[in-house]
Parts: structure tokens; sequence; C-alpha cells
């Protein structure tokens, strides 16, 4: 029953803190293990009020005192400096459930995390802007091979005129774009060494 639930709130965490008891989940609920469950992954408090909320409905009451029990075990193993880093390295947030004795150690290594997340998505960001630069030029360079192989052919044969002119607009979107490229890989270059920058330091 544990592994069950444990898989179950585990997603729902994921997914945004979904919360969704039926009447046979409240009729059999092992409220410790629920608890542990919220507590493990960091689950507000508030989700309680909603499993209590929704239970009610089918007019069955929540044992308050497992489900704290469970909850406050499963904040030891939330609340640790290692998890901390995690949760923040995956860019999730946090919803201030730590007791006060270990939140200061938990709240220094999730930020240390979100600096991580924060400089891995920039990199990706920048590697990202970059390659659709390399794209854009590759899709004008591939529109231009075309309208060459199209002027070849007697049968869809443009005037000289228009041919040349949209030759030349192909030929000037290139370049425009070119343009852009050393200031792209600038980009990458200075979100990669603030990232190993951050990885020095760190370890």
């Amino acid at each position: 029953m544990f592994k069950k639930l444990t898989g179950l709130f585990i997603a729902c965490v994921a997914l945004g803190g979904c919360v969704s008891m039926s009447e046979d989940d409240c009729l059999t609920a092992n409220w410790a293990a629920i608890g542990a469950n919220d507590g493990v992954n960091g689950a507000a408090y508030s989700t309680l009020e909603t499993r209590v909320n929704q239970c009610r409905e089918y007019g069955v009451e929540a044992d308050l005192t497992a489900y704290n029990r469970g909850y406050e075990d499963g904040l030891r193993t939330y609340c640790t400096p290692r998890n901390g880093f995690e949760v923040g390295s995956r860019g999730s947030s946090y919803s201030n459930v730590c007791p006060v004795e270990l939140e200061p150690e938990f709240l220094a290594a999730y930020n240390e995390g979100r600096e991580l997340y924060r400089l891995e998505s920039n990199l990706r960001s920048a590697e990202n802007a970059l390659n659709s630069l390399y794209a854009q030029i590759d899709d004008k360079e591939d529109d231009i091979e075309d309208l060459r192989k199209r002027q070849r052919k007697d049968g869809t044969k443009l005037p000289e005129n228009e041919y040349r002119s949209r030759l030349d607009d192909l030929s000037g979107d290139i370049r425009r774009l070119r343009r852009y490229i050393d200031e792209r890989q600038f980009d990458v270059r200075l979100a990669r060494d603030a990232l190993n920058a951050f990885a020095y330091r760190r370890w």
C-alpha cells in the first residue's frame, strides 16, 4: 500500500501538487504514509486541507495525528542540504515547509541549485539561439538552390529580372543573418564560461 501511494503522490507533486482522493482512497487511507509522502516531496501543508475536504465529501475524517507524524518524518528527508540542491537544480519551487532548525542549510543548498539551474538554462537558450540562426541560414541556402534548379528547367523558369530579384533577396537575407553569428557565439561562450566558473567554485 505504501509503495502504491508513493508512486501516486510523487507523480502528483511533480505535476504541480495535484491532490485527488477517491472514496476508496479515503476509506483505506494510511494517513501516516500519505503524510510521509507529502513531506518527502516538500508539499505545502495546505495539501492536507485539500485531502481533508475531499474525504469529508465521502463522510470520512482524516487521521490528522497520523498524517502530521508522517509529514514531519517526511520533511526530515526532504529538508536536507543534498536534497535542497537537487530541488533547486531542477528548477522546482520551495513551499517554505522546512522546520526552522533545518531550513538555513536547506535554503543555502537550494539557492545554489537554483543558480545552477539558471546558468544551465542560460546556456541552453544561447545554444538554441545560435542553432536557430544556423538553421535559418541553411533554409535560405536551400531556397537559393531550389530557385536555381527551377531556373534551369524551361517549364518553371522565371523571367530573368524576377529570378535575379529573388536571388538577391535571399542572398541579402543570408548576409544579414551571418552578421549575428559572432554575437550568438559570444553569448554561448559567455554562458558556458559562467557555468564552468560555478562548477569550479562549487566542486
